[in-house]
């Protein structure tokens, strides 16, 4: 039976105005012919409640805004005026720090845009919800993506990353090792040089901040998969940086080697979730504690989310917020889990608004109680619009009670959610263990609504209609649903949500009023809406329409125009025509008049030129026999001196012929005379002839002397009249 067929039926208001009858019965006329509607006399009442009377409309912790793109900063301040900022999106792979800036802003750099890495830098302001491209300088890392990045104080610190994609887009090395720093005041960058062994690059990897230590866990590198934990003291930096590696005890417990999980600080402890490798895709929490240096695996209670990699997550308070991933079968996930720190439980949400389409490889950061998710990739979604959108997560309109306390008490008069309501957080009261992605056949049987996918309103309206005939609401501003009940066939009370609630008494005339006015105070605000829906539409059909006639006027004015500039331009078209013609007859008969005349040049320059041919020809005449006569005496100088030459040239033929006869002869008398020495030496004895011989070897070497002295004048006479004799033959 329905709710409204206990009401005794008002009857109609004649104080009511004409025209609200009018826009009832157009109300009520538009809405669904398969849903009952509402008495017009009763919106009438409903539209006469004063504000104060009508709730507010419910706020959802999941909403979306338009990104707002800013013209970009350069150093060159004097540069003409820049339009808006490129769409940093569609991208995935990107990052940006966990925790927003005091100034509420959010640094995102990298990430895959088309298949192509990116270096480029974003803020992004969580105030207006705008994102400016930023120019920066120094040593730019370059273009990667599932690198991380940490920010602290002015510094923006990026680490690893893959550099290269391949034919799919899929990583390809090299990974870069190097640690990097913004200085976001000067806007450049620093490579920082460490000293001593390193974490080898990655991607895939998680990065966080303890104080002021940065730590590096997991990762993936040339088809290996990495669990490796590493920390660098940034207060080092001023000295000589070195890389701690952590490694555990032996008998110790850590986590297996996985890439594409997430990190999260509180305290002194690092919160670790998901992540996969080669064989299956993970859901296992851990815990790692900096002081002790030691894994823990949480043994975590409620609804644990599916397994997952390249998901995101942000902490707020004490509650992490993980969204989205590639979960089993490569499938985007949309759904939205929170693990509260102090119990170590897992809820999951549903029906909390718009809330964002599945995607992986998006990234997540908070600002207060606000949570922020930009990017990522969808296999299956077309993302048209929907990249340019900004996902905002209002965690304080979520309410996390004792679920273990499902009483009601006596004296309440408002209902109760159990455990398993799909709007609020959804638990389960025995722990469950993690699980992978290949052991785990039932979650591949699961449901959307057990994976903890959102359901859209407008099939969760088709499933649940209103009683009243009007649109329903999702849940609630804390994830509870909304205190509206109805009443089955068999009279017992149930919610529009899977979980039972407590029905009051039907005899309870209190409660019954009770449920009236809220239900009556529901639709009028509904009313309200679709009125002031209405009014904005008739608002924006009135704007369109003043736009129209604006246009059409300046397009009767633009037609007018041209039509008055073609009469202008055939006018002058016309005119240049006519000059243009009297300009040819003028320039044929200057072209006739330029041959005529430049025949009579050409005639000019002839008789000049036999005049001048006659005037010279005399003079040159006999110059030319003077030259002549002078050349013929040189002539017979030269034909004499030329036989003197010939003369003196056999004369000295002949001398060189002499002075080489007597040389032959000197050899002669030198080879005698030498001969002779020789048989004299070997006659005479030493003691006896020595006087005699000194006396006749004196006498021979100085006719040798003499000899050589003449040979060698010879020979240069010989010398003397061949160079002659070459220089006249010549």
């Amino acid at each position: 039976m329905s709710f409204f067929s206990r009401r005794k039926k008002s009857s109609p208001s004649n104080s009511a105005p004409a025209s609200a009858n009018e826009l009832v019965s157009q109300f009520t006329q538009e809405l669904p012919p398969r849903r009952p509607s509402l008495p017009p006399e009763l919106l009438i009442q409903l539209l006469s409640l004063s504000p104060q009377q009508q709730q507010q409309p419910p706020v959802h912790p999941w909403s979306e805004y338009r990104l707002n793109l800013l013209p970009p900063i350069l150093f060159n301040e004097n540069a003409p005026p820049f339009g808006p900022s490129p769409s940093p999106f569609p991208r995935c792979g990107h990052t940006f720090p966990a925790i927003a800036s005091a100034a509420g802003e959010l640094f995102l750099f990298g990430g895959l845009v088309h298949k192509s890495a990116r270096n480029d830098l974003y803020v992004f302001s969580t105030q207006d919800f705008s994102a400016t491209l930023l120019q920066t300088r120094g040593d730019i890392p370059t273009p990667r993506f599932g690198h991380a990045s940490a920010h602290i104080s002015t510094l923006l610190l990026i680490w690893g990353g893959a550099t290269n994609t391949g034919d799919q887009g899929m990583p390809n090395g090299p990974y870069d090792d190097s640690l990097y720093l913004l200085n976001l005041v000067s806007r450049e960058w620093t490579r920082v040089v460490v000293n001593g062994p390193r974490p080898v690059g990655r991607y895939g990897h998680a990065m966080t901040l303890v104080g002021s230590k940065l730590f590096v866990f997991g990762g993936h590198v040339d088809g290996k998969f990495l669990n490796d934990m590493w920390a660098l003291d940034l207060n080092s930096l001023n000295s000589k940086p070195v890389w701690d590696s952590y490694e555990p005890t032996p008998g110790d417990e850590e986590p297996s080697p996985r890439t594409g999980h997430v990190l999260v600080t509180t305290g002194d402890r690092i919160i670790m979730f998901g992540g996969s490798d080669t064989r299956s895709r993970r859901n296992d929490t851990w815990s790692f504690d900096v002081s002790t240096q030691k894994w823990t695996e949480l043994q975590c209670t409620g609804s644990i989310p599916p397994p997952r990699h390249s998901h995101a997550a942000a902490l707020v308070d004490d509650v992490m917020y993980v969204f989205g991933g590639r979960g089993v079968d490569k499938a985007d996930l949309g759904d939205l889990a929170a693990f509260k720190l102090s119990t170590q439980q897992w809820f999951i949400f549903q029906d909390m608004g718009p809330s964002p389409s599945g995607r992986w490889g998006h990234a997540m950061a908070c600002d207060g109680q606000r949570v922020f998710v930009l990017g990522g990739i969808s296999s299956t979604l077309a993302w048209g619009n929907e990249a340019s959108l900004v996902h905002v997560l209002d965690t304080k309109h979520i309410e996390y009670s004792n679920l273990d306390l499902n009483v009601v008490e006596p004296n309440e008069t408002t209902t109760q959610l159990t455990q398993n309501s799909s709007a609020g957080p959804s638990t389960q009261e025995r722990p469950q263990h993690p699980t992978s992605s290949s052991s785990d056949a039932s979650l591949q049987k699961s449901t959307p609504e057990e994976l903890g996918r959102p359901t859209s309103p407008q099939i969760a309206c088709e499933r649940n209609p209103s009683p009243s005939g009007l649109p329903s609401r999702p849940a609630g501003v804390n994830g509870n649903p909304r205190r509206v009940l109805e009443e089955d066939d068999d009279g017992e009370g149930s919610a529009e949500f899977p979980g039972k609630i407590a029905v009051p008494d039907a005899s309870s005339e209190r409660e019954v009023a009770r449920l009236d006015r809220e239900r009556l105070v529901e639709l009028g605000r509904q009313v309200t809406a679709m009125l002031a829906a209405q009014k904005e539409r008739d608002q924006r059909l009135s704007q369109l329409t003043d736009e129209l006639a604006l246009k059409s006027t300046r397009l009767e004015q633009a037609e007018a125009n041209a039509a008055e500039a073609t009469k202008r331009a055939e006018l002058e078209l016309h005119e240049h025509a006519n000059r243009l013609l009297a300009q040819t007859s003028l320039v044929e008969q200057k072209d006739a008049e330029l041959v005529n005349m430049q025949a009579k040049l050409d005639e000019l320059l002839l008789s000049r030129d036999q005049a001048l041919h006659t005037h010279t020809a005399t003079p040159r005449d006999a110059d030319a026999d003077e030259r002549s006569q002078r050349a013929s005496v040189q002539i017979r100088q030269y034909e004499s001196e030329l036989a003197e030459a010939r003369a003196e040239l056999k004369a000295g033929r002949s001398e060189l012929e002499a002075v080489r006869l007597r040389l032959t002869e000197a050899e002669i008398g030198w080879a005698k005379s030498k001969a002779e020495a020789d048989t004299l030496r070997a006659l005479t004895t030493a003691g006896l002839v020595s006087m005699d011989e000194e006396r006749m070897t004196r006498g021979l070497l100085e006719r040798i002397r003499t000899m050589e002295v003449e040979i060698a004048s010879l020979r240069w006479s010989e010398k003397s009249f061949e160079a002659m004799e070459t220089r006249n033959e010549g």
